[in-house]
């Protein structure tokens, strides 16, 4: 069992121990106000000196604070106090599940998004993936129609594939359709975040975004 608790008040300093039992309780020290003190005495106990108020509480003394308590000083006093941290409310736990989700949605659109395109691979799909995709169009397309041949196209998994301008807009279509499945995503996620009522039911909601398969 341990020797501290929540309401529990310390005057002028508190142990160390005391951070580590608020990390694991939920908890944290405070403090709460001052309380004056006048030094009666000092004593000594075995090697260490004391000043003793007038409670019969005490402090120890150490060479850098003996003149601070020197019998008759009367000294201000910090009480701390460990109090337990409130547990935050639904909407609070909100805001913080849709920056989650802002968050992930800008991990998925920048880096991470792929696709499964009907041409049977799967291509990257973040914005960087679209321009150069745009770019690859671009590029044929200024092209004479009879001089044109295919161009070198990688996959997501670095694999090259010769795709002529008809399969790159394929591409590029799929590639923006896959940014349009995310935002969708997005707001359906969002929806459920705002109209959840309790804890429960926004740890139930699962931020992830899921790729569109062309494949079929």
């Amino acid at each position: 069992m341990s020797e501290f608790q929540i309401g529990q008040i310390f005057e002028n300093e508190y142990p160390p121990e005391v951070a580590s039992f608020c990390l694991k309780n939920n908890c944290k020290i405070e403090v709460t106000g001052t309380v004056e003190r006048t030094v009666q005495s000092h004593v000594l106990e075995g090697k260490q000196a004391y000043a003793v108020f007038a409670d019969a509480s005490k402090i120890k003394l150490w060479p850098y604070n003996k003149k601070k308590y020197a019998v008759g000083q009367t000294v201000a006093m910090k009480q701390y106090k460990i109090v337990e941290i409130p547990a935050p409310s639904v909407d609070e736990l909100k805001t913080e599940k849709l920056s989650q989700l802002d968050s992930a949605f800008l991990q998925w659109y920048e880096t991470d998004a792929v696709v499964t395109s009907s041409l049977g691979f799967v291509a990257d799909s973040d914005s960087r993936a679209m321009m150069d995709v745009s770019g690859l169009v671009t590029t044929l397309e200024s092209q004479p129609v009879e001089s044109r041949s295919t161009v070198a196209f990688m996959d997501a998994n670095n694999q090259t594939h010769l795709l002529s301008l008809e399969q790159l807009k394929t591409v590029q279509v799929e590639i923006i359709q896959n940014g349009q499945s995310a935002y969708q995503q997005k707001w359906s996620m969002r929806a459920a975040i705002e109209q959840a009522t309790t804890k429960e039911e926004l740890e139930a909601i699962k931020i992830e975004f899921v790729a569109e398969d062309f494949s079929a």
